[in-house]
């Protein structure tokens, strides 16, 4: 069975919501090239690139914009994309 390490990581601990996307998508690549083969294997690394989306989302979700006055009203931080990608603070503070 598959473990997640927890890392202790010191604070501020940093997202990077790019990385933790690519590496979802390669658990869910190797759950494509294991499904034949090994099914069960196959399901735990599903199940851990899924849940690795889900926490990407909960952390680094953007909130949702919405036109106010004819401008666009980005949310708090002024976040564009979907995905707020941060390090320690976020990128559009100073």
């Amino acid at each position: 069975m598959l473990t997640c390490r927890d890392f202790d990581a010191p604070e501020p601990r940093p997202y990077d919501a790019s990385a933790g996307c690519i590496a979802a998508r390669g658990l869910q690549m190797i759950y494509q090239l294991l499904q034949p083969t090994d099914p069960t294997a196959a399901e735990e690394y599903l199940e851990l690139g899924n849940k690795l989306m889900r926490d990407i989302l909960r952390e680094c979700l953007a909130p949702e914009a919405r036109v106010k006055g004819g401008r666009v009203d980005w949310g708090e931080g002024g976040w564009e994309p979907i995905l707020m990608v941060r390090s320690g603070r976020g990128l559009h503070e100073s």
